[in-house]
């Protein structure tokens, strides 16, 4: 089974920009899902991706698929059991003072969609820069050098403004190359 995975940083509405311009140069399918206060999952056309829901509700998750997509789940695990081999946009959470990491990730043994799913790989990297330091311990100042951590444009402004950028759960901290 192919799995490919990139973790950056990206202002939210970055990333559904790049999601639905994706989609829409390669004619896939797009679902977009919340996770509270009660798991929610619609189908979204790429034009429309920023309507979906109400502003009150925060996206937690797009996927694309070459195929359509099943939205017929009560949650994110039955939702992926429906839908193998999708390509899965889990965007980081932001407020004023944070930015967490977002993942491009997929898994699948279908040929067209790895192919699909690289190509998508590879235009996000495309559109980012490289080069961060990891804060692992503030308390010690245990530090590591990543050069191949990817962000974004906005990302690099709001940690300009004293954004803290974040990783995907727990409290490292990264600062990024200029």
């Amino acid at each position: 089974m192919a799995k490919l995975s990139l973790q950056f940083h990206a202002d939210r509405s970055e990333v559904l920009t790049w999601v639905a311009t994706w989609a829409h140069e390669m004619n896939l399918f797009l679902a977009m899902e919340a996770f509270s206060p009660e798991y929610q999952v619609k189908p979204v056309d790429e034009s429309r991706i920023g309507e979906a829901f109400p502003a009150s509700c925060v996206v937690d998750r797009v996927s694309l698929s070459l195929g359509t997509i099943d939205t017929n789940a009560t949650s994110a695990l039955d939702f992926m059991r429906r839908n193998p081999g999708m390509l899965v946009v889990s965007i980081g959470a932001q407020a004023d003072e944070i930015l967490r990491e977002s993942t491009i990730s997929a898994m699948t043994d279908d040929g067209p969609s790895i192919v699909a799913w690289k190509i998508i790989r590879n235009k996000a990297k495309a559109l980012m820069r490289t080069g961060a330091v990891s804060v692992l311990n503030p308390a010690s100042g245990a530090r590591q050098s990543l050069k191949s951590h990817y962000y974004s444009q906005g990302a690099q402004e709001l940690a300009a403004r004293g954004v803290r950028m974040l990783a995907s759960a727990g409290w490292n901290e990264f600062e990024f190359d200029s």
